[in-house]
């Protein structure tokens, strides 16, 4: 089945011998068959003189639905709302990666790689090199039988051993993952480096959100005799080692096809005002899924807590803000500690204010 709840599952069965069949969901007696859902069928085959028959089960599979989530931020200023989207199920587009360069050790004596070790998500590498007592001429291909699931966003540990089978040079190792899947290992693809002959070395990293998803590349390299760091990921050279590792790619952007009713085609959008936003998935097969999500408006009023109308509901400060008029300088002998604004009715002159007493001071400011 090519999407969930279809019904484009299809059989082509034979009989060898003379004889007749029989679906026993309908009683067709056509061994082949179209136009099915997905379940658990039986065909029966009999020879013409019915003495011999054959039940044969047959299973349609389908996928699983596409399916959407996501976390809604509300505007809280004017467009600045966001929608953090998930798309899973379905059958997701997986690129394979090729072309990689090819370099490595002319030499199997001496330096190698023993040991390399990541966990990832559902599966493991754990390499012990120096087999035999002997390194690999060249690129040690083992995308094959070792392979890793890694995921967007997600931190995993490296370990490498950077050592020997025979003699101790001076050198160094360095390991890359091609998130990008370009066939290339780009300097900022590098996930850690280390001197040779240190022991276990542990690289931490995190896998770059938005990666797309599909078959990709480890490399890690050893160079005996290097000048410095940052290795060069395809040189050729006499000592040291090379080997190449699988890394699935869970997830990321490649795997689906997006289309916004902003016209955007990545996964989450951003800078989003008040409204209603939909969206529909795509998966590889064609099978879709849509959503439909409300961005919130943001609550406009005075934010400042100091001011005499201060909002605690509000997200947007509005200009409207309130301050209390008074004395703000506190050695003035009028000085308001409730005050936020300044009236420049502050005075330093003390004395008698009441004007009916003897002794009243027309220029005291302060009692």
């Amino acid at each position: 089945i090519t999407c969930n709840g279809g019904s484009n599952g299809l059989v082509n069965a034979s009989i060898n011998l003379c004889g007749s069949v029989s679906w026993l969901d309908n009683g067709s007696t056509v061994a082949n068959r179209i136009n099915m859902s997905a379940g658990i069928y039986t065909l029966v085959a009999m020879t013409c003189d019915s003495n011999c028959f054959d039940t044969l089960s047959i299973v349609i599979t389908e996928p699983s639905a596409v399916s959407l989530s996501a976390v809604v931020v509300d505007e809280s200023c004017g467009n600045d709302g966001s929608i953090d989207l998930t798309t899973s199920g379905g059958t997701p587009c997986v690129v394979t990666t090729t072309g990689y360069c090819i370099g490595g050790p002319t030499s199997a004596y001496d330096s190698e790689i023993t040991v390399v070790n990541l966990v990832g998500d559902t599966d493991s590498i754990a390499y012990t090199g120096c087999s035999g007592g002997a390194g690999v001429i060249g690129l040690n291909n083992l995308t094959s039988t070792h392979s890793v699931d890694i995921s967007n966003g997600n931190s995993y540990t490296l370990e490498v051993n950077f050592s020997t089978c025979g003699g101790i040079y001076s050198g160094y190792g360095e390991a890359w993952i091609d998130y990008d899947l370009d066939g290339i290992f780009s300097p900022a693809e590098s996930i850690g480096s280390a001197a040779a002959h240190t022991g276990v070395n542990s690289f931490s990293f995190t896998v770059p959100a938005g990666t797309a998803g599909g078959t990709t590349r480890m490399r890690v390299m050893q160079q005996e005799a290097a000048g410095s760091l940052p290795l060069n990921p395809c040189a050729s050279y006499w000592w040291g080692s090379m080997i190449d590792f699988e890394i699935e790619m869970n997830g990321g952007s490649g795997a689906y096809a997006w289309n916004w009713s902003t016209g955007d085609s990545t996964e989450d959008i951003s800078s989003l005002s008040a409204g209603t936003y939909s969206v529909t998935a795509t998966d590889c097969n064609g099978c879709t899924a849509t959503g439909s999500y409300v961005v919130g408006a943001g609550s406009p009023g005075c934010t400042d807590s100091t001011a005499t109308n201060y909002d605690p509901l509000a997200t947007c400060d509005d200009g409207s803000c309130i301050g209390v008029s008074g004395c703000t300088d506190p050695v003035a002998c009028n000085y308001d500690p409730l005050a936020t604004c300044d009236d420049g009715s502050c005075g330093y002159v003390s004395g008698c204010t009441d004007p009916m007493a003897c002794n009243y001071d027309s220029e005291a400011l302060c009692d």
